[in-house]
């Protein structure tokens, strides 16, 4: 299968060997990358050696290359070490813009290379032919940016794709964050849906289908201007953040959001269920009932703290039917006007607007179960502390299970600090500060950088709460924490 990547910050090992022989000892310390690849889900390693070796250093490279992705194969399956066209086998630091004699002894080591930019039309279709059976291992390079790279990047990324595609080899596309560097025009959202529309057409777009209940989306697309949880906001700050994005639907904003239920049975064959948004009754069973099996409407619509955020709730029952496909519609209602008061009616805008929060499909009965506070170890590691006009400290708070029990039905994790003062610590209750977000964590592992403690400040008390894969979260009240004693550290500096 051919595949595309981009490989933007995943260059996680450079070269750097001396001509003195110290070559093993120096690359060995780089197996560090192994762990943190594990611990922090990585699941690609590009070894970049852009260097000048002598031709007796080249069998230790080799060996290296080898020793490395056995490693990362056998610590974390299914992930991939790539080797990055720079340095060839006479050990030259000699580009070579696809994959030969010079370059496939490190090919044939780890799970693929990644040429160089500078490759001509043909130079795909003879990797493929040295590939052989790997042809799909070969990601021919696509500086975005337009770098003596074949097509020109830029708007013309496409012109690359689609001669890789026709040669039957992969691509890695360097570099896509251009679009947002360059600040192409007219705004960043028009163009970069512009860009990887290019992408799109070139390749053809690949989804990925949720294939089991609990189905939950929040359709992040990886960065905001603020944050909400339930519609309460949580931050105001912007971020930015891919690991966070989901599931997605396209909407013109002016839609009602519904949602189309495929079933099947042995007996009954298939059937249809359009679970419905809040409105109008009468015409939404006009619109959908020719359409589907059945129409239901919200049984519970809930106004959330915010008012801006809208809960619906639908239930549906099929006995002896297996669900099959879940489909979001976006919809208009289209009530039946009279020929007079058409053109008037055409005339005007729709007043309704709505930004989608989450969707959630469970199993009734089957909710996530979160363990008590008292399940979790919770420590820290790596504290430093900084003063000058105000007081920082970095830390690494790690957490796991107790009774070492799987993890896989936690989503991630969101993480809080409580800055306690003296006067709040003789205050009764669990949230006696304020609780702060600081960030959420895909890992059991968060590190918090150069965190203001402002002063009067007695200890920090560090929340993670824990999130379902259904959506659902810990109580806050509830979830594991750590405490940290600031005057403790404070006066060990004294």
């Amino acid at each position: 299968m051919q595949k595309c990547f981009p490989t933007e910050m995943n260059r996680l090992l450079k070269g750097k060997i001396d001509q003195n022989g110290q070559f093993v000892t120096e690359i060995s310390s780089h197996f560090t990358f192994v762990r943190i690849s594990v611990v922090v889900d990585f699941s690609f390693m590009q070894i970049n050696m852009e260097v000048k070796l002598t031709k007796t250093q080249i069998p230790a490279l080799k060996e290296f290359v080898s020793h490395l992705t056995e490693t990362m194969h056998s610590s974390k399956p299914g992930s991939l070490v790539i080797w990055y066209d720079s340095v060839t086998v006479q050990g030259d630091l000699n580009w070579q813009n696809q994959l030969n004699d010079n370059n496939k002894a490190f090919f044939d080591l780890c799970d693929g290379i990644f040429t160089n930019y500078s490759w001509k039309e043909d130079f795909a279709k003879l990797s493929a032919t040295v590939a052989g059976d790997r042809k799909f291992d070969v990601y021919m390079g696509i500086d975005v940016f337009g770098r003596n790279t074949f097509g020109g990047g830029k708007w013309n990324t496409n012109v690359a794709l689609d001669v890789i595609r026709k040669d039957d080899v992969s691509a890695a596309i360097f570099a896509p964050g251009w679009v947002y560097e360059t600040k192409q025009p007219p705004e960043f959202q028009t163009a970069q849906n512009r860009w990887w529309a290019l992408i799109e057409k070139s390749w053809g777009l690949m989804q990925n289908y949720p294939t089991a209940v609990p189905f939950y989306s929040d359709f992040d697309q990886g960065r905001g201007h603020h944050l909400s949880v339930g519609g309460k906001q949580i931050s105001n700050v912007d971020w930015y953040n891919l690991s966070c994005q989901s599931f997605q639907v396209k909407s013109d904003g002016d839609s009602l959001l519904g949602l189309s239920l495929d079933f099947s049975s042995i007996g009954n064959g298939r059937a249809s269920v359009f679970l419905a948004s809040h409105g109008d009754a009468l015409l939404t069973m006009n619109q959908f009932s020719s359409k589907y099996s059945k129409v239901i409407m919200p049984h519970r619509v809930t106004k959330l703290e915010s008012i801006e955020w809208i809960l619906q709730e639908n239930a549906v029952a099929m006995p002896g039917h297996t669900l099959t496909e879940i489909r979001a519609v976006c919809y208009k209602l289209k009530p039946e006007i009279d020929e007079a008061h058409s053109i008037d009616h055409r005339k005007k805008k729709s007043g309704y607007h709505a930004i989608l929060g989450h969707l959630s499909v469970q199993t009734p009965g089957q909710n996530v179960i979160f363990p008590p506070s008292s399940s979790w170890l919770v420590d820290c590691e790596s504290i430093k502390w900084e003063s000058s006009s105000v007081r920082v400290v970095s830390i690494t708070i790690l957490w796991r299970l107790k009774d070492g029990n799987d993890l896989s039905k936690f989503e991630n994790y969101r993480i809080y600090v409580e800055k306690i003062s003296e006067a709040d610590a003789n205050l009764a209750g669990n949230h006696r500060g304020q609780q702060e977000y600081l960030g959420l964590a895909q890992v059991e592992a968060f590190y918090v950088a150069e965190l203001p403690v402002p002063s009067g400040t007695t200890s920090l008390k560090f929340i993670i709460q824990v999130c379902g894969v259904d959506g659902t979260s810990q109580h806050l009240d509830d979830s594991p924490t750590f405490q940290l004693d600031v005057q403790e550290y404070f006066l060990d500096m004294e």
